[in-house]
């Protein structure tokens, strides 16, 4: 054989691989939630809220047309997002009094909440509640649809604190 002959070869045994690899991955259920995976998702979402990046935000939020984060749908939620981060300084976000609770393919995260801005003038909350997450599985594409997973999104969250409806124009 010829060395083209052997170049493709490989390529395409490291293609089927590949696409081996996709389908076993595709078909795996994720992991059950757990009190550190909530909390790893909750210090992303933190870390996303002081750089203020609406996009990093809304990443473990599913994007499916039922999906209600206080009473307010995904386009709604990003606009209010992106207004309030756009009208403050620096954001901080604290939370403590992590419980989890699973039921199949659905969960619940409960926790407290404290957003609040430092400006130059002074420090003030921005939201302080208790906050309820509604998680399921869900598919996920990968590589332009390629293939899918199978992750733990929140679908619904309810709240305590004030309604985020009131807020802003949409």
């Amino acid at each position: 054989m010829k060395k083209s002959s052997w170049c493709i070869l490989f390529a395409c045994i490291a293609l089927a691989g590949l696409l081996g690899f996709a389908y076993v991955q595709s078909e795996r259920k994720p992991a059950e939630v757990s009190t550190v995976m909530v909390t790893s998702m909750l210090d992303y979402m933190k870390s996303a809220v002081e750089h203020k990046n609406v996009h990093k935000l809304m990443e473990y939020v599913d994007q499916a047309q039922d999906t209600r984060i206080s009473h307010l749908n995904n386009d709604q939620l990003r606009i209010l997002l992106s207004r309030s981060f756009n009208q403050s300084e620096k954001l901080d976000a604290n939370y403590s009094n992590v419980d989890v609770r699973h039921r199949g393919d659905d969960a619940t995260a409960e926790f407290d909440l404290l957003v609040s801005h430092h400006m130059g003038a002074g420090d003030a909350e921005d939201y302080k509640g208790h906050i309820t997450l509604h998680l399921r599985i869900v598919p996920i594409a990968h590589l332009l649809g390629l293939y899918h997973t199978h992750e733990w999104r929140i679908f619904k969250a309810d709240t305590d604190g004030p309604d985020l409806a009131g807020y802003g124009d949409y």
